[in-house]
């Protein structure tokens, strides 16, 4: 009699244990938010927020438990749940993975109310109130504007990070960022890394920036009877120079500054010695506010005004 209760009361003793583990649940699992609003539980207290534009839904399989859900990580991360156990981790993409995770900081470009801050829990940023709440914090709903302008710190990245095929990694302000360089990148600007560092060209291409975009470019379009001299120091990702261009009689290789330091062959005559900025210079850029026109000193973004007109917009047509 003494084993058999010794032995229930170690079973006892085990149940307490296992009852006692901390076993992590969604706050929001049994919370009901009137239409149009969410719970998220930032701080493990639920509470019902505006549900934004486009925000997913943090459960498409119902009846399925997602250790993450409810789980509020800081702007630039993604919550995964490697070991059942919700953290948050810094997602880069790798190399013909998937490009669902967005790297580039959504925050950076949003100013909240005193007494929110940004967050992106699925990369759409929106203003979350910050705890403890200040005094004069605005209250809820919470308008969000953007920046007129950011100060970014620019440069490349830590030689581990991997981004999809074709596109470079650079690090704005610290966060990772795959980004196409062949588009334009109205919210770097000025950006302070060639992005030309990011471009494999083909054999008989080089990398020429064109306005903030990088471009690959075929040498006989670009050079008038001009060849490339194959050296082993020829590297695509830097672009050519002038030290591996051959140009065609009555042309000199020149890199003039109007155009960004791209090398050409100019004609060696003096009086038609003119560096000439192509037509369709502005076909790779994408200005946040007005439009590209190709001036003396290249391609670049002019705001719309009412000293504009009509017929000064390449491409415009009056309707």
């Amino acid at each position: 009699m003494v084993h058999f209760i010794s032995y229930q009361f170690l079973v006892a003793i085990m149940a307490l244990s296992i009852t006692a583990m901390p076993i992590f649940e969604d706050p929001c699992k049994d919370v009901i938010c009137p239409k149009g609003q969410r719970c998220m539980a930032p701080i493990d207290m639920p509470e019902c927020f505006p549900d934004p534009d486009g925000f997913p839904d943090p459960d498409p399989f119902p009846g399925i438990h997602d250790p993450c859900s409810g789980f509020i990580c800081p702007a630039g991360k993604h919550c995964l749940a490697l070991d059942d156990m919700p953290r948050c981790y810094l997602i880069i993409p790798t190399l013909g993975g998937p490009e669902t995770f967005p790297t580039h900081d959504p925050c950076l470009t949003i100013d909240c109310p005193k007494g929110t801050t940004c967050i992106a829990p699925t990369g759409l940023p929106f203003c979350f109130h910050s705890w403890p709440p200040e005094e004069d914090s605005t209250p809820f709903p919470f308008p969000m504007k953007r920046r007129e302008s950011v100060p970014e710190n620019v440069g490349p990245c830590p030689p581990d990070a991997v981004c999809p095929q074709g596109h470079g990694c650079i690090e704005v302000n610290g966060v990772p960022n795959c980004i196409d360089p062949k588009r334009a990148l109205a919210h770097l600007e000025p950006i302070g890394i060639d992005l030309c560092r990011l471009m494999l060209c083909g054999p008989d291409e080089f990398c020429q920036m064109v306005g903030r975009t990088a471009k690959c470019a075929k040498l006989p379009s670009l050079f008038p009877g001009g060849t490339v001299t194959p050296t082993p120091d020829l590297n695509p990702r830097s672009g050519s120079t002038c030290a591996v261009i051959t140009c065609a009689d009555g042309y000199s290789c020149e890199e003039p500054e109007g155009l960004g330091g791209r090398p050409v062959c100019a004609p060696t005559d003096p009086i038609s010695d003119i560096i000439t900025i192509p037509d369709n210079a502005c076909e790779m850029i994408t200005c946040a506010d007005g439009y590209c026109k190709v001036v003396d000193g290249g391609p670049e973004c002019v705001s719309w005004g009412l000293e504009v007109l009509p017929d000064e917009v390449e491409g415009f047509v009056d309707e």
